[in-house]
């Protein structure tokens, strides 16, 4: 059964007993009002004296912003192929299906690596995560750690169709070292991709699910709350270890080739990103 108690209830609760019990036992009624009233999503953070437990409800919520995350991914690379619809005028349906198939791999890595922090702050085993301000913050986070990374692969389509090459620390100009002549370029001319970047944001913000309703039937012991944090953090490394080690980024070429085609459409400038950051964190090592 799903119940929501404000917290304007609990103190007028607490009156009730006060002014209805003859024989008025304070600990005993302080007991009862905060014990009762604890299944809140407003105040259960506080005085919920269930730790044994997590509820299922916060994990609903982050696979919903994960799965919007990657619809938006895929809406990215439909933009970067219409944009460069040049290059894949002549490609057949099963190529291109098999490039969007491909770039499911890389658009998976991107975002569990990207959303590392959301995943561990969404299912962090304590009573904080029931509380409306915490679970506003986590919404708000999520937009602010997301959003980059998908104006950068809109951007993407932009600077390809311009110079035909990815917009990566490793292709082209560095990142952060564009001439002010491409910039301006990149404004003027292809105006329309910043609005797509600008639209791709506002679904973000518009669509992310940011209010929930606790489910209190559905629940499961707080030591697998802990295993998951695990789990989440070691699969995000992992499966972008994986496509990095079987994926690596290979430099652009003088001569592009269909294969080169079908392969930037199948990446995310997020991914590519990464992995540069993560090869020069290796060099620094070594």
């Amino acid at each position: 059964m799903k119940e929501r108690y404000p917290i304007h209830s609990i103190g007028s609760a607490f009156v009730a007993n006060l002014s209805l019990s003859a024989n008025f036992n304070p600990p005993d009624t302080i007991r009862r009002v905060f014990v009762c009233k604890s299944h809140s999503a407003d105040a259960g953070w506080l005085i919920n004296p269930d730790t044994s437990s997590m509820n299922k409800t916060h994990y609903y919520l982050l696979l919903q912003r994960l799965g919007l995350v990657w619809l938006l991914y895929v809406l990215c690379r439909v933009i970067f192929c219409l944009i460069n619809w040049g290059q894949y005028g002549e490609a057949t349906l099963p190529e291109l299906a098999g490039a969007f198939l491909r770039g499911f791999l890389f658009d998976t890595s991107a975002i569990l690596l990207i959303n590392a922090p959301v995943i561990v702050l969404s299912i962090l085993p304590f009573r904080f995560l029931n509380n409306r301000h915490y679970q506003s913050f986590l919404a708000l986070f999520f937009q602010l750690i997301n959003i980059p990374f998908l104006v950068l692969n809109v951007v993407n389509a932009g600077y390809f169709r311009m110079v035909g090459k990815r917009i990566t620390p490793a292709e082209g100009p560095e990142l952060g070292t564009a001439t002010a002549d491409q910039v301006r370029l990149l404004v003027a001319e292809y105006w329309y991709v910043s609005l797509l970047g600008l639209l791709i944001s506002l679904l973000l913000v518009w669509y992310n699910p940011a209010h929930y309703r606790l489910d209190t039937r559905k629940r499961f012991p707080a030591m697998w709350g802990w295993l998951a944090v695990f789990l989440s953090l070691a699969i995000s490394f992992l499966v972008f270890a994986f496509t990095l080690k079987t994926h690596p980024l290979s430099p652009d070429t003088v001569t592009a080739t269909r294969e080169s085609h079908l392969d930037n459409l199948s990446r995310n400038a997020a991914f590519n990103l990464l992995s540069r950051f993560f090869d020069q964190a290796i060099k620094k090592i070594d």
